[in-house]
């Protein structure tokens, strides 16, 4: 893993650890949803903006060893699957009864705060 890597996941987790227990204070004072769907909801989607940024990294590893026609459709089905990933989980937030699709879609920006504070640090 690199230092980049390492310092996203790291970051993920801060921020995780964060918007639980501000969704948790949100969701007991509105009741959007019950803390046990809201958590599910927000680890699942934590869960697949860590998974992303480790396939990102197997992305950019495989990719730069390649030809440059064979790089650049790898990485076409790269990101393809990290989408597919992506929706899969909200289907599955929309579906099963027991995730919050607000906890999903709060856990899948957590990639983006992470990637955003790790950029104002100059990292």
């Amino acid at each position: 893993m690199t230092e980049t890597v390492k310092k996203l996941l790291t970051n993920i987790t801060v921020h995780f650890f964060v918007i639980l227990i501000c969704g948790l204070l949100i969701n007991a004072a509105i009741k959007f949803d019950t803390q046990a769907a809201y958590i599910t909801g927000l680890s699942l989607g934590a869960a697949v903006s860590a998974a992303q940024v480790f396939l990102i990294e197997q992305s950019i590893d495989k990719s730069l060893s390649m030809k440059t026609v064979s790089a650049g459709m790898y990485a076409v089905l790269q990101i393809t699957l990290r989408n597919l990933l992506t929706a899969g989980v909200m289907v599955c937030a929309v579906f099963v009864k027991g995730i919050s699709v607000w906890g999903v879609i709060a856990g899948l920006f957590i990639l983006q705060s992470a990637a955003f504070a790790l950029k104002r640090k100059g990292a």
